[in-house]
């Protein structure tokens, strides 16, 4: 199999920035895939499965959209305000309009451009199983699931200052080393923790114009993420005429970097556990159709949903001392709530006629009104205070107070929150 994106060019460029002349795209998109299927024994209650390939992934034309538009020159937007907020001068009054963007609108354009190296993402993905059948009705297996994210899209966590949409680094923004050349004030602060111990850490401001002075944010679309997935997968299926059961058991662990980073300029040390890692995950559907006594013709059935949480990064709640990042307490360390959640359901086929039938149906969601949180949390581990000079001038000091409410979830889940009936009615004919 081969993949190939070509991805527009622009047709506009601005000369002060070359990058918005040529969008690259990589054209050596071989993708092999391979799969078998084995068994091992004459009976063929054995089945032994396997498969590897690579998937690249097409490149979002939202992002070529994006950086064909915001070149420096092109600014589509404009937020300005009139009388009805103070501005008895605005730059344009109504029914009028703009045939081109005002010069004393102020502020530096910003620019979405894509890295010279830019290539399409992929994956190298691999299972392997075995299943066992185990008498006329049950089948067991347990399989393992590896997935490998190369030259995958960087994504910033918002800290890094971003013009348009959630992109990645920002080329003109100024490292910490060289803030006090451009303006800013420090390299590093000092913060000062309630137990009395301190760290030395960066000092962050959100400074533009290494790459160009005359631009503000510049976001570049990279390669700079990759991941890891490793998972042991066991299931039970058991399906007979008035009875199915299925049982599935997943251990596994997902790392990444580069795609969801606070600091651009230290991204390997953001390395941990990814957003969507979840350790532990259990689910169990069963139904029974009884066919006999009062139940019969009735189908009984529920799905029991038990998950870990998944994991967040301790922050102060400004991001100029270390990019917000707490330091020593690790990318990802922390783990957020579980889930907890039992649906259950009746329903009843009743034939009305040889044409016409009703089915009644009763559903519980979060039949035992467990609460079940979103995995965003307060993630604010400290809350922190600038230390001033004499004079009243801001210092590379800060001090900083423990957050009582850092973990604490913020909402709960639309669909498990909270317990939740429904009931319906349907006639087919």
């Amino acid at each position: 199999r081969y993949d190939l994106q070509v991805l527009p060019q622009p047709k506009n460029c601005n000369p002060a920035l070359p990058l918005t002349c040529h969008i690259s795209y990589s054209k050596g998109n071989i993708a092999p895939r391979f799969g078998f299927a084995y068994s091992p024994f004459a009976n063929s209650t054995t089945v032994i499965r396997g498969s590897f390939g690579l998937f690249y992934m097409q490149e979002d034309l939202l992002d070529v959209s994006q950086a064909t538009v915001s070149n420096g020159i092109s600014r589509p937007f404009l937020a300005t305000t009139g009388p009805g907020f103070g501005n008895n001068t605005p730059i344009v009054t109504y029914p009028e309009s703009l045939t081109a963007f005002p010069s004393d609108a102020g502020g530096s354009p910003s620019a979405v451009v894509f890295a010279p190296n830019f290539r399409s993402p992929y994956v190298e993905q691999g299972s392997l199983a075995i299943e066992r059948q185990i008498g006329s009705y049950t089948v067991v297996s347990a399989g393992y699931v590896y997935s490998h994210g190369l030259a995958l899209l960087g994504n910033s966590n918002g800290v890094t200052r971003q013009a348009n949409g959630n992109f990645g680094s920002d080329l003109n923004l100024v490292p910490p080393a060289l803030q006090p050349q451009y303006g800013g004030s420090f390299t590093e602060d000092t913060v000062i923790f309630p137990a009395g111990n301190s760290s030395v850490v960066p000092d962050f401001e959100a400074i533009d114009g290494i790459y160009n002075p005359n631009f503000g944010p510049i976001n570049v679309i990279d390669n700079t993420g990759h991941s890891k997935y490793n998972a042991l997968l066991l299931s039970l299926r058991h399906t007979s005429e008035h009875y199915f059961a299925t049982g599935a058991y997943t251990l596994s662990k997902s790392t990444d970097q580069g795609t969801g980073y606070y600091n651009q300029f230290d991204q390997r040390n953001q390395r941990g556990r990814s957003l969507l890692d979840q350790r532990h995950r259990f689910v169990l559907s069963a139904g029974w159709t009884p066919a006999k006594g009062l139940m019969r013709k009735f189908i009984l059935a529920g799905v029991l949903n038990e998950a870990t949480g998944r994991p967040y990064t301790a922050v102060f709640d400004s991001s100029q001392p270390n990019f917000s990042l707490v330091p020593g307490e690790g990318y990802n360390a922390f783990t957020g709530p579980g889930t907890n959640d039992l649906d259950f359901s009746v329903a009843r086929e009743i034939q009305l006629s040889d044409r016409y039938h009703l089915r009644l149906r009763a559903e519980a969601f979060d039949l035992f009104n467990h609460p079940n949180f979103l995995s965003n949390v307060n993630n604010v581990q400290y809350t922190t205070t600038q230390q001033t000079d004499a004079d009243g001038n801001a210092t590379n000091v800060w001090t900083a107070a423990i957050n009582p409410t850092f973990g604490t979830p913020l909402a709960v889940m639309a669909n498990s929150g909270a317990r939740s009936f429904q009931f319906s009615a349907r006639v087919s004919f």
